[in-house]
């Protein structure tokens, strides 16, 4: 668990530029340094120290303030000028100011990975970011905020090809992060056709009504990795990605292995950029006739009232591993719609209205080890839908209206360990639910499940020997009739200490240690 401890430090500010304010106030806090999912190429694991800066006054109007960068570093005493640190400073104006940064110190610390975000009502010149830059490496530039407003200033218009001494500073932003805000408030640099972004990998935009991205977009970024436009009303996807060109992380950074080789992760090389479209929660209904194309790892149009997909929608995609298209209204699916997409792991279909799944939705999909199928309307499963997934390992079928499982629906060499059919209609379990050898975690509660005919799935059932590793450690049947378990032939036998074949007897009392603990069986009875 991180420990996480405040270091306060308040500044009353008194410097003649802003005598003749009342009350103005500094305040800069800073949590302990917490680990990241980066590493260098020595393998040492970067730390993250967060500071945060209020500002506030009590004037009627704009208070323009020169603010000494020191100061949001003063509460971060223990960063050497060694050791590479992500640092992330937020400017949290409460009240109206108009800000300049100063460095009259001359500050340098280039081993900050810096990430700057202004919120509130802070107003700045791009050209003033500058200050930050010069003393720092500026990656990221936050702005959250529907007041936060930048202001003009000569000489910033041409920031990579002008003379000015900020030019080589500013050029290294790789992420830019808009959140509640309009398009007019995000500096037009961006946009600016003499401006080339040669190191931007990211853009995120949150809560910004647009009506589309501009095309100038695909000079001025060339080399954009990550589009992520959420909540921003958008009727259609943006055209995206314009390059197949990878990026690689600044000072030569890459992701933790750890979190590289997790089941939910993306498998790319650790020292480049995961490619990702992400367009949740738009307005985004009918992709009857678009064709996604391109290098793209993750796709995600999560929440859109999505109603209709066409057979060819994801066809031209390269690379692809995740695919999300939950909460959304789909009633069904084209059977080839994920065709040909062989790189592809992660599928997430849940929370929509799917009644039906065709038998070749997921034909020849060998990497797939995610599938979501969650609160749909399906009702049963065709036999073999989920034959050519070799690798799947989490499988969620929960609250839909399944009544029937066609026999076999995975292939010999299935490698599911997770599996939830939670709050369905089935009656019994299926006789091939233990046949799974890697299997870890069964979900069968509140289906109203019977257990007359428990002798023909305990033929199936394989007990593990004693120090296996492989075995089933949970099957949970909470919400059914466990009456009718207990009151089972066998059972009955077992408690009477009639003869009972040994085989079958263990495999009674092996699946009643997975229902019950020791304290359970006891109040049943048994």
């Amino acid at each position: 668990m991180v420990e996480y401890r405040s270091v306060l430090l308040v500044v009353l500010v008194h410097s003649l530029t802003i005598s003749s304010f009342k009350y103005i106030n500094e305040t800069c806090s800073s949590l302990a340094k917490i680990s990241t999912d980066l590493e260098t190429k020595e393998g040492d694991t970067v730390q993250l120290r967060m500071v945060y800066c209020k500002l506030s006054h009590l004037e009627n109007e704009l208070v323009k303030f020169n603010f000494d960068i020191s100061w949001a570093f003063n509460a971060t005493t223990d960063i050497n000028n060694y050791n590479l640190i992500y640092v992330s400073v937020v400017f949290w104006c409460l009240s109206p100011f108009e800000l300049d940064f100063i460095n009259p110190h001359n500050m340098e610390k280039k081993n900050i990975v810096l990430a700057l975000t202004l919120r509130g009502e802070c107003k700045a010149s791009v050209q003033n970011l500058a200050v930050f830059a010069k003393a720092t490496d500026l990656r990221l530039l936050g702005l959250k905020g529907t007041k936060v407003k930048w202001l003009a200033a000569s000489g910033s218009r041409n920031v990579t090809h002008g003379n000015d001494s900020f030019t080589n500073d500013m050029k290294k932003l790789s992420s830019l992060v808009v959140q509640d805000s309009f398009p007019a408030n995000i500096p037009a640099m961006f946009s600016d056709l003499n401006n080339v972004w040669w190191e931007m990998a990211e853009v995120n935009f949150e809560r910004v009504p647009l009506k589309g991205i501009p095309e100038q977009w695909r000079t001025t970024m060339p080399l954009l990795q990550s589009l992520l436009l959420v909540e921003c009303n958008l009727t259609k996807p943006p055209e995206f990605p314009w390059s197949d060109s990878t990026l690689e992380y600044q000072r030569g950074l890459r992701r933790t292995a750890d979190r590289f080789h997790t089941v939910t992760s993306t498998h790319v090389q650790g020292n480049l950029y995961v490619r990702v479209l992400r367009l949740d929660y738009n307005n985004i209904v009918d992709l009857t006739s678009h064709e996604f194309s391109g290098l793209l790892h993750v796709l995600s149009l999560r929440g859109n009232g999505l109603q209709t997909i066409g057979p060819l929608c994801f066809r031209k995609l390269r690379g692809i591993q995740r695919i999300d298209l939950s909460r959304n209204n789909l009633v069904s699916l084209p059977q080839d719609l994920f065709r040909g997409l062989t790189s592809l792991r992660q599928v997430y279909l849940r929370s929509n209205k799917l009644k039906i799944i065709e038998q070749k939705l997921f034909k020849d999909l060998k990497n797939v080890t995610i599938v979501h199928l969650r609160q749909n309307n399906l009702d049963y499963i065709p036999k073999g839908l989920f034959n050519s997934l070799d690798s799947l390992e989490i499988l969620d079928m929960g609250i839909n209206n399944i009544r029937k499982i066609e026999e076999n629906p995975f292939s010999k060499n299935a490698s599911l360990k997770v599996l939830y059919l939670d709050n369905n209609r089935l009656s019994s379990i299926p006789s091939w639910i233990f046949l799974l050898p890697d299997m870890r975690l069964i979900n069968l509660s509140s289906n109203g499940l019977k257990f007359q005919d428990l002798d023909k799935a305990l033929d199936s059932l394989v007990v593990p020997v004693e120090g296996e590793t492989k075995q089933l450690r949970d099957l949970d049947l909470s919400g059914n009739n466990i009456t009718t378990l207990i009151d089972s032939d066998g059972l009955k036998m077992i408690k009477r200490e009639e003869r009972i074949n040994p085989i079958y007897q263990a495999k009674y009392l092996y699946l009643l240690k997975l229902i019950f603990d020791q304290t359970e069986w006891k109040s049943a009875g048994l």
